[in-house]
């Protein structure tokens, strides 16, 4: 921090910057104005008064085609009249022939006019920064005008001395020299138009560049004022309540950041305040949310931004087995690998030192981390995820490390001892509900799991069509993880859900007769509507149940609902129970039709033989746009390797190894 006697010295470099700034923007606004007005726009007004001197151009020349196209007109109205003499009608076509010789040079004439309007116009165009309307109209006219110049020469052209039916082409290019009249003129207003539109303009610019020069001179002179009169005595008053430690926002003085010290000092205040409304909103948390998933999801966007955060993990030390596992992160990229059941020895990382010393830990640069222990797994994980720097804060509760809170970063050296103070006391505040959350989860997991359990004893040949159908799921909400429609877009939290609720979806079937279930042939009419019933006999238990957790004010089973009662809905509207169609079926309910529907075809059942994985992935095909979501079974495509995996058992077996 700046000692006050030398601020002064600071203060007054800061001055001379502004008023240099100011003086400096003050001969660009000048040089600006007179590049404006001596450079551009006498330029645009040259172009004008070019365009102007072509238009008039062309009119002589038409003007002068006026005689000839009449004695034409003449002669041909004569040449049909009865009673002509001969040596007047060789007079004629001498006249004739002079007048139509003359009128076909004075015709290429005002054609090379009519380009020379067009040159003009494009000249003209070029110049200026900003293409107006007025100049669409102006290029408009004048292609019409040329246009109109070009079409008139074919018909002199054709009034040759040996054309036999003149009166018909002369009626004609009359009709068109007409038509030339009519288009100069229009393209001659739209000129004057424009100049006089470019002149307010021109005037316009040149007023407000004064009255800018005049507003930055007046500033120039109020900043001057109030630095001597207000913001240096504030200043110094604030930084003699930060020595007395008075840190309360409303006893010190309001600071400006007009220079670079009261922003230094504004930036202080300000963190102060922002690590103070983060550990307030932590414990507002703490008084509203009741599942560990809830917490973590809020803190990471809390604290996302300040810590520049890319990713929040929370893991729970078990000491029975001296191992650290993972239980929920939250992250703003692709996919999370070091994820939810993830577990490590202490003896294979350096979080043994830090449990039994209760500190706090930052790896700057996971990268040179990994080259000093590269047996760590945890650390290729990370690295394969793109994390480049890593804060682990111990939470402690009776003076004991029950959990390790992690912030992981995508850039290189992101902590400093200011974000391992502001991670300490979000442990800290966590420490005290944590708990709470955590086993509340679990709680509610268990219930949820536990009603799977009931459907799958009633109907034992599903196996393990629970687990898989589960695990498909899991699979394919993955697969919609930062997906670039916000439609389908999931985060970490909606996948855990999907796996936690997904083996639910059958829970209705409690109410089903085991008659039906078990019956090795196809339903009647009747046995298939008692069947229908179980999506809203599944959705109105679970309905109940999370009525009676209203007092918590959270909507525990949401997820739950939707997929017991909508997962027999279809995508074109002729599922059940509602006959929702498109994205009104909640999406939780889309993703689990798609996996119940591949487990149960392509597994055995007292009705069916299985499919083959071939087979079922077609049929799963056939069924996009008419049953499943099109997106859905295009991100279910994108995920056949671990689909087979499941399909095949690779993934049962490594789980069981691990565990």
């Amino acid at each position: 921090m700046l000692k006050i006697q030398d601020y002064r010295g600071h203060i007054m470099k800061s001055i001379k910057k502004i008023i240099a700034v100011l003086g400096t923007l003050l001969l660009v606004i000048l040089l600006t104005i007179s590049l404006l007005t001596l450079f551009y726009y006498r330029n645009i007004f040259n172009k004008l008064e070019d365009l102007g001197l072509a238009i008039d151009e062309a009119k002589g020349s038409y003007l002068e085609m006026d005689l000839p196209i009449k004695v034409l007109n003449n002669v041909i109205q004569m040449d049909t009249s009865n009673g002509i003499d001969i040596d007047r009608a060789e007079r004629m076509r001498e006249a004739y022939i002079d007048n139509h010789k003359a009128l076909l040079e004075k015709t290429e004439t005002l054609n090379a006019k009519g380009k020379k309007i067009v040159d003009a116009t494009e000249a003209l165009i070029k110049w200026r920064l900003l293409f107006r309307d007025d100049y669409s109209t102006l290029m408009e006219a004048v292609d019409n005008a040329s246009a109109t110049i070009m079409e008139l020469l074919p018909y002199i052209e054709a009034l040759t001395p040996t054309e036999e039916n003149k009166s018909n082409t002369i009626y004609e290019a009359m009709n068109k020299y007409l038509e030339i009249e009519n288009s100069i003129k229009a393209a001659s207003q739209q000129l004057d138009s424009l100049k006089r539109k470019t002149t307010d303009e021109y005037m316009h610019v040149n007023l407000w560049g004064y009255l800018v020069l005049i507003l930055i001179a007046f500033t120039l002179g109020a900043i001057l004022t109030k630095l001597l009169r207000k913001t240096i005595p504030y200043i110094m008053e604030g930084f003699k309540k930060l020595d007395r430690h008075h840190y309360d926002i409303d006893s010190l003085p309001r600071l400006h950041t007009q220079f670079s010290e009261e922003e230094m000092i504004t930036n202080l205040v300000t963190s102060v305040l922002n690590e103070q409304a983060i550990i307030h909103q932590i414990k507002n948390i703490a008084g509203s949310k009741f599942l560990l998933t809830d917490v973590i999801d809020n803190i990471f966007e809390i604290t996302k931004d300040v810590l520049s955060t890319d990713r929040i993990g929370v893991a729970f030390v078990d000491y029975s087995t001296n191992a650290v596992i993972a239980e929920h992160g939250v992250f703003k990229y692709n996919q999370i690998l070091l994820g939810p059941g993830f577990k490590v020895s202490f003896k294979d990382t350096t979080l043994e030192k830090l449990i039994k010393g209760k500190e706090s830990k930052i790896t700057h640069d996971i990268y040179k981390e990994l080259k000093r222990r590269p047996h760590s797994e945890s650390l290729k994980l990370l690295k394969d995820e793109g994390i480049k720097s890593n804060m682990i804060i111990p939470v402690i509760v009776n003076d004991i490390v029950i959990a390790l809170l992690f912030f992981s970063s995508c850039q290189e050296y992101n902590y400093d001892l200011k974000s391992l103070r502001l991670g300490e006391n979000i442990a800290y505040e966590l420490s005290s509900i944590i708990s709470k959350t955590y086993l509340t989860q679990k709680m509610f997991i268990h219930v949820t799991r536990t009603f799977a359990d009931i459907v799958e004893k009633k109907d034992p040949e599903t196996g393990e069509h629970l687990n898989r159908m589960t695990s498909y799921s899991k699979v394919i909400a993955e697969g919609l993880l930062n997906h670039h429609n916000t439609s389908y877009s999931v985060n970490q939290s909606y996948v855990n859900d999907i796996e936690n609720n997904a083996a639910i979806h059958d829970i209705g079937k409690v109410g089903v007769p085991d008659i039906i279930l078990n019956k090795p042939g196809k339903l009647n009419s009747v046995e298939w509507q008692a069947m229908k019933q179980h999506t809203t006999i599944g959705a109105e238990v679970l309905f109940s149940l999370k009525e009676s957790l209203k007092i918590f004010n959270n909507n525990f089973f949401e997820m739950a609902i939707e997929i017991a009662k909508y997962h027999h809905e279809r995508w074109d509207g002729t599922g059940y129970p509602e006959g929702l169609s498109g994205l009104d079926i909640p999406l939780s309910a889309r993703i689990t039709a798609i996996a119940d529907v591949f487990d149960a075809v392509s597994s055995k059942r007292v009705y069916k033989d299985p499919s083959s994985f071939e087979d079922t992935v077609a049929l799963i095909n056939q069924g996009s746009g008419t049953h499943f979501d099109p997106q859905l079974v295009e991100v279910f495509n994108q995920s056949l390797d671990k689909i087979r995996m499941i399909y095949e058992g690779e993934d049962a077996n490594k789980n069981a190894q691990a565990s």
